[in-house]
């Protein structure tokens, strides 16, 4: 007799039970929305500092990268923190440049 139409192949049937056993267990993956939206941050803020708009997205692109790194640190997943350092060290290349360009021009257009 073949397969009733209600039985489930056999990942779909397992799948449920381990989540609900990773639920219980309380050892969830992190999620990597933080590390992307941090990585995505940083990009977006040394691309667009060509034009000056960098700085609205320096300041949250570290803030993500720092909540994405401690969720990633705080579940043990060492596969991830990849997009969280590379949001991070551009955030940051992106302040520094903006202080750089701040102090040069400031020199340059207010001479003492």
């Amino acid at each position: 007799m073949p397969d009733s139409p209600t039985r489930l192949p056999e990942p779909l049937r397992t799948a449920g039970h381990q989540s609900a056993a990773r639920l219980r267990s309380g050892r969830l993956r992190p999620s990597k929305s933080d590390a992307l939206t941090g990585m995505i941050m940083g990009i977006v803020s040394v691309v667009a500092l060509c034009g000056c708009y960098g700085f609205p997205f320096n300041h949250p692109g570290i803030v993500f990268s720092l909540v994405g790194l401690s969720q990633i640190k705080k579940a043990g997943a060492l596969h991830w923190p990849g997009m969280a350092m590379t949001g991070l060290a551009l955030s940051i290349f992106s302040v520094v440049i903006v202080i750089v360009l701040i102090a040069v021009f400031g020199l340059f257009f207010f001479p003492r």
